[in-house]
């Protein structure tokens, strides 16, 4: 069951008139005027799987497509705290079988049985107020029936041995679908008419957080392999860096060492300016300027020395200290031959 007031379901008029629209992302504005009107993401339609595949991505999911490169994610699947959150993505990716038999509910497949026409819709932040328009941070099913459907089904998973082996395999099904559209997507040259240009190469940061004793070389060896998320401003990596050794802190964990990773990107590396995929209505947070790098990337260290900064202090933004930083100046080339197979898994 939704943590959220259930709301009016869409008309099905609405639906027609938007999708006629055609709603091209990252080409025209496929954001809703903020009085009332409401932008549909249609699973039947491939530039809307794909604007969703990004937002999932930079949304919740990046652990679990990362993870399955790795290993079988059902092994490791535990109990959603908000299965609400990940319904609509995970309505639109898994397998229509698959989904027709977890949910069966009348009145979801279109005259020909397939799920085309399952559509999400951005929710409002409810903590904010009424004028600021609907945020991508939270999508919801536009059929009530599915999106109670899928909810119930999600829930399921990490109960019970007996329940939740198929919710698994289909949750790991979405994932893959996901992973694969991501894959699709990564362009060589990053689309550098958005990316800052440093030397010739294109320049992105990551702020990390490492355990004590490490260094560039071991920052760098986290990246391989896996999809890889950094920003095209330095502020935004060193938010998350600090963020994430304030959490070290909390959980008392060893990773509270700062890491900048400046990354000089050549022609050849592949990745999604997330920008070019959605626009700032459609992104979660638009202000990270985010761009996922493809995992056949190869990171070399040509640079790192120890430096301090000014920093806020985790318990008062208002407060500053000086904190002790390693700065890592990272080569990052396209795949080399003996990575070229993590294309095509």
């Amino acid at each position: 069951m939704s943590l959220r007031p259930r709301r009016e379901q869409v008309p099905v008029s609405r639906l027609e008139v938007v999708l006629r629209a055609g709603l091209r992302l990252g080409q025209q504005s496929i954001s809703a005027p903020l009085q009332g009107e409401v932008s549909l993401l249609r699973r039947g339609n491939d530039e809307h799987l794909d604007a969703v595949a990004v937002l999932a991505y930079t949304n919740l999911w990046d652990g679990f497509v990362n993870r399955s490169f790795r290993e079988d994610i059902t092994t490791s699947l535990r109990k959603f705290e908000n299965p609400g959150l990940y319904a609509a993505a995970f309505a639109f990716f898994a397998d229509e079988d698959k989904l027709r038999e977890l949910c069966p509910v009348p009145g979801v497949y279109d005259e020909h049985g397939g799920l085309g026409n399952i559509t999400l819709v951005r929710e409002p932040d409810w903590y904010q107020p009424a004028a600021i328009p609907a945020s991508a941070c939270y999508l919801r099913l536009v059929h009530s029936g599915l999106r109670e459907s899928v909810v119930n089904v999600l829930s399921f998973i990490g109960t019970s041995k007996n329940w939740d082996e198929l919710p698994k395999k289909a949750f790991e099904g979405a994932v893959l679908k996901i992973r694969e559209r991501l894959q699709r997507l990564s362009k060589p040259r990053l689309g550098r008419h958005i990316i800052p240009v440093d030397d010739g190469f294109n320049r992105l940061f990551r702020g990390v957080a490492m355990p004590p004793g490490k260094g560039g070389l071991d920052a760098c060896n986290e990246m391989q392999g896996r999809f890889t998320s950094t920003s095209m401003q330095q502020s935004v990596a060193k938010d998350f860096a600090l963020l994430a050794a304030s959490e070290a802190i909390a959980a008392k964990t060893e990773r509270t060492e700062l890491f900048m990773i400046k990354i000089l990107a050549d022609e050849t590396v592949k990745g999604i300016g997330v920008n070019s995929v959605l626009d700032n209505p459609w992104q979660c947070h638009p202000e990270e300027r985010e761009v996922i790098l493809h995992p056949t990337t190869e990171y070399t260290v040509v640079g790192e020395e120890d430096v301090v900064a000014w920093c806020p202090d985790s318990d008062n933004d208002e407060e500053q200290s000086i904190k002790a930083w390693k700065l890592v100046k990272v080569r990052a080339t396209g795949a080399s031959g003996r990575r070229r197979k993590l294309e095509s898994v």
